[in-house]
């Protein structure tokens, strides 16, 4: 478990963060943006969403079911900065939810983004990027991992950076490098930092439709419980069908050799049954497969994506995961001003390794509509089913959650 105690989690890791973000967003006077291109053309987008929402299982919970009213105001603002060689774009986003009965649940999420770009040269150019995001495992555990995990808060900040370069107009090679710190207010999940280099090769083909990907990556996973080397490397192919109908897939090999820290409880010899814990030190390696494929359909009156993944993902209890995920989105426009969407998931998580027994299946089914009722206001109505199977409980191994929400959003005129 990490020796950091929950008062010193924050303001450790944003010392290294925030101030990364705020370098980015300097960055017109900086790096990316130089302080003689102050002519560019700079852009925000504030928006102010509201939701009331009733919720039958708050936590999804197996055993001990609450049901309650949520209340979310949700402020956020977009901006971009655009001149004839570098970009930055950004968010900064903020939902305030308020729980009718569970108010020890009241809680206030934070998403902050920024990234910029530069061109350096006709052939070279640089990107970095940074953010913070502050959420519950509730939510983003389940949609990383497949698993439902103990509610807590959770902290996380990324930074990172690449390049890439134009070999001729057909080819080109790409660099990126992306640091990662998850923390966790509480005991409940184990912290853990993350660092992942990818390389690219694209090739574009004759045909000018299909782009062909080498792509070679790197991630390292480092907590108090396991450390993990993930080796692996995936071709890709990208085909433009039509202007409406797009394909990509990527299918690869990857090879992972874990590290796992297990405390074992020994008995000293003697008449007395007198026992230590001893830290024993087990290591795993193992081959896998990893693929992403997605499709991408648009119409005049609707628009559809499905895609499929395979590949590992790590657990906030400090375990590897095969990670297998189908999922699809879908909307239509009824009338120039009414909308149904539909959104479905399925996916499979397990154990990597042959030290925990992680076995969990998952789905969500979520329908909506949407009414603009001016050019700057929504008025959103949603159902979303989930269905979870936990193999690794002793009882009430299927359990699920519904929720239904309104939600009225306003959307300010860009500046």
């Amino acid at each position: 478990m990490s020796s950091w105690s929950p008062s010193r989690r924050r303001p450790a890791a944003a010392r290294l963060v925030m101030p990364l973000l705020c370098l980015l967003l300097a960055l017109p006077g900086g790096l990316l943006l130089p302080a003689g291109a102050r002519g560019g053309d700079f852009r925000w987008l504030p928006e102010i969403h509201l939701r009331g929402e009733y919720d039958d299982n708050v936590t999804f919970d197996n055993d001990h079911i609450k049901s309650d009213y949520v209340g979310t105001c949700s402020p956020k603002v977009t901006f971009s900065y655009l001149t004839e060689k570098s970009q930055i774009d950004g968010t900064l986003g903020v939902d305030i939810l308020r729980y009718a009965d569970e108010t020890d649940l009241n809680t206030e999420y934070q998403n902050y983004r920024v990234k910029g770009s530069r061109q350096v040269t006709e052939k070279l150019a640089l990107d970095a990027k940074a953010s913070f995001i502050k959420d519950t495992t509730l939510e983003s555990e389940l949609r990383e991992t497949g698993l439902v995990n103990y509610r807590e808060n959770r902290y996380r900040y990324n930074v990172g950076g690449g390049a890439t370069y134009q070999l001729n107009e057909l080819s080109s090679l790409a660099l990126n490098y992306t640091y990662s710190k998850t923390n966790y207010h509480g005991d409940e999940n184990i912290d853990y930092d993350a660092h992942t280099v990818v390389g690219q090769f694209n090739r574009l083909l004759a045909s000018q439709r299909d782009v062909v990907t080498l792509q070679p990556y790197y991630n390292y996973y480092d907590s108090s419980v396991s450390t993990v080397n993930n080796y692996g490397c995936q071709l890709g192919w990208n085909h433009r069908f039509s202007e409406t109908l797009e394909f990509t897939a990527f299918g690869g090999a990857r090879y992972t050799h874990t590290r796992y820290d297990q405390w074992e409880r020994w008995r000293l010899p003697g008449p007395y049954p007198i026992y230590i814990l001893v830290k024993e030190r087990e290591t795993d390696g193992n081959w896998g497969g990893v693929a992403d494929v997605t499709v991408k359909k648009t119409g005049e009156l609707w628009w559809g994506t499905l895609e499929y993944s395979h590949d590992l993902s790590y657990g906030s209890n400090g375990e590897t995961l095969k990670h297998d995920r189908f999922s699809c989105r879908a909307g239509y426009r009824l009338t120039p001003r009414l909308r149904a969407s539909l959104s479905a998931a399925f996916s499979w998580s397990k154990s990597d390794d042959e030290y925990s027994d992680e076995d969990s299946e998952y789905y969500h089914l979520q329908p909506g509509l949407s009414y603009n009722l001016t050019e700057n206001h929504r008025l959103g109505l949603s159902y979303r089913y989930a269905h979870v199977y936990d193999k690794t409980l002793r009882h009430d191994q299927k359990y699920d959650r519904n929720r239904v929400w309104l939600t009225l959003t306003f959307r300010f005129p860009e500046r």
